[in-house]
């Protein structure tokens, strides 16, 4: 899908000498709806429907040739046209991941962003990117059995 309105994010998950912050972690990004009435006293819009995407690159990137894509999301739940997520495995590194949320086909709005942040399970020890709920719940129910 086409988005020509973007909103840009950045985070890091800086390379550190500490062996438990050199784990990889697993980064959640949401975007919902906002439930904050317009201010310019134009009629309520339908809920901004968001296209998600996450990419790396240097800490200090000015060009988008500079970013690689890492993770996309347009519609997270089925029949539900406004929710997007992405869920990604990050290793420590010096560069940075970018947030670019859009407006679908150009639209736009209000939204609410939302960033979670944990350690990966070791099954993803030597992965990177992207990857599905699916994948992740599997790999966290492994983990704890190992542990039993």
């Amino acid at each position: 899908q086409v988005g020509k309105r973007s909103v840009w994010y950045k985070i890091k998950n800086e390379a550190t000498t500490s062996p438990a912050a050199r784990r990889n972690r697993i980064i959640t990004v949401d975007t919902f709806p906002s439930l904050v009435p317009p201010t310019s006293g134009c009629p309520p819009q339908q809920p901004l429907d968001t296209l998600l995407a996450v990419y790396i690159g240097p800490d200090q990137a000015n060009s988008f040739s500079q970013l690689q894509p890492l993770a996309f999301n347009d519609d997270y739940e089925e029949n539900v046209d406004v929710y997007s997520r992405v869920i990604f495995l990050a290793p420590p590194t010096p560069q940075a991941y970018y947030i670019a949320v859009d407006g679908k086909n150009g639209s736009s709005g209000n939204f609410i962003l939302r960033i979670m942040s944990e350690p990966a399970p070791e099954g993803f020890k030597n992965r990177v990117g992207q990857i599905t709920e699916e994948e992740l719940n599997a790999a966290l129910q492994a983990e704890a059995k190992a542990k039993e």
